[in-house]
């Protein structure tokens, strides 16, 4: 049985391993293609792996409907990179479970003022004042 788990962790570092070799390897006009930076593009790749879901949490918690953050492209960019490189995760998550509802998101996150100004912009109301998804409610953010 633990054989059979280390044949399958082998097997999925190779296939990974591939992958990354082969996305690497793309030249810079198919990454213009696509719209993205090499730069911007080797961030994304070495990002944690719930950075999206993160952006997306804190877009809901500033009341922005679902692909509010992906309506400009350069925007989206923008939040990825710097969600990626975030020095405040460990703060985030807490916030995100509604374990930090004395601060605003706007006290720890790069984003806030992309949040802010998308919110302004669907006519979200009190925008700068987010409050976490979920505070004070049992669904909170669990899995982050």
């Amino acid at each position: 049985m633990a054989m059979t788990g280390l044949l399958q962790w082998v097997g999925k570092w190779l296939r990974e391993n591939q992958e990354r070799q082969y996305l690497h390897g793309l030249s810079s006009a198919k990454l213009m293609d696509a719209g993205i930076s090499r730069s911007d593009f080797m961030i994304a790749l070495a990002a944690p792996a719930d950075t999206r879901e993160r952006m997306l949490s804190m877009a809901a918690a500033h009341g922005l409907p679902s692909g509010a953050v992906d309506r400009d492209h350069w925007r989206a960019l923008d939040i990825a990179r710097a969600c990626a490189q975030c020095r405040e995760r460990v703060t985030c998550g807490r916030w995100l479970n509604g374990q930090e509802e004395n601060i605003e998101a706007s006290a720890f996150c790069p984003n806030a003022d992309h949040y802010n100004e998308l919110a302004m912009s669907y006519g979200v109301k009190k925008a700068a004042h987010a409050k976490p998804h979920g505070s004070g409610r049992k669904e909170r953010l669990w899995h982050i």
